[in-house]
């Protein structure tokens, strides 16, 4: 939809945790609310409400990039006109007070408490840094952020499955601290929200694909910058890089068939 609209990228990744934001509380709220009903048809309650939900998620979808798009730019702000437009085109019928609504739903929902970073705003911070520290001349950093900008979208689209691949090569290392699923499930949602790893994990690929020299020496820069751990960045890198060849390697296969 970002690309539809024309957004820069940093849009299209503030969208995408708005976003992501929103549908966790919104969803929190909607189970809670039938949670402290009276009501005896809880069950039948929250499937009708989890079908509206997802009958309204393009529209939601549409009302972040919105918001996305004030926070970034004024002149390719999505207006009311535009919002309309695009969900007509794709076959909902929204009224204008409707997409309005719905904007302000986003916004009451997060308590107007909207992230001003994303993981693309670490990964350019990296990049300087690295460039100021091993010199522009040693890093193609213009190179080394188009890679980098590919890599995370490819890690939004397969982000459960990266994450739960990375989560298995972490409790084979430190099991012992795993003892309970509760403790795996915090540790899991920590590494999750750990915008940092992810960011230096996507440049240290980045520069992997490109010039794999560079890795070790680029890992020890990121750790000196960010206190990340080594072992994490190669951890992380390895699930990225054998997820991108699964990827290609199924679509070879798909290919030869077709």
């Amino acid at each position: 939809m970002c690309d539809r609209f024309e957004l820069p990228c940093q849009a299209k990744y503030a969208a995408l945790e708005i976003f992501d934001r929103f549908m966790l509380k919104h969803l929190q709220d909607l189970y809670s609310h039938v949670q402290n009903t009276k009501s005896v048809r809880k069950k039948s309650d929250w499937e009708c409400i989890l079908e509206r939900v997802k009958n309204q998620a393009f529209l939601r979808i549409l009302s972040c990039c919105q918001i996305a798009s004030k926070l970034n730019s004024h002149y390719k702000v999505i207006t009311v006109k535009k919002a309309k437009r695009c969900l007509q085109d794709a076959g909902y019928s929204y009224s204008c007070e409707s997409i309005l609504q719905s904007e302000m739903r986003v916004l009451k929902t997060l308590y107007y408490t909207i992230p001003k970073t994303s993981c693309l705003d670490y990964i350019e911070i990296l990049l300087e840094l690295l460039g100021q520290n091993l010199g522009k001349d040693t890093l193609d950093l213009k190179v080394y952020h188009d890679t980098a900008i590919k890599i995370l979208t490819f890690v939004c689209l397969h982000r459960h499955s990266i994450y739960d691949r990375l989560y298995v090569i972490t409790a084979a290392i430190g099991a012992a601290a795993l003892a309970s699923s509760q403790e795996q499930r915090l540790k899991l949602a920590e590494v999750k929200m750990d915008k940092m790893l992810l960011s230096a994990t996507v440049v240290v690929a980045a520069v992997h694909l490109n010039d794999d020299r560079l890795t070790e020496e680029v890992m020890i820069q990121l750790n000196k910058i960010n206190g990340v751990p080594i072992q994490d960045l190669q951890d992380f890198m390895k699930v990225i890089l054998e997820m991108i060849q699964l990827k290609i390697t199924s679509f070879k296969k798909w290919n030869t068939k077709m």
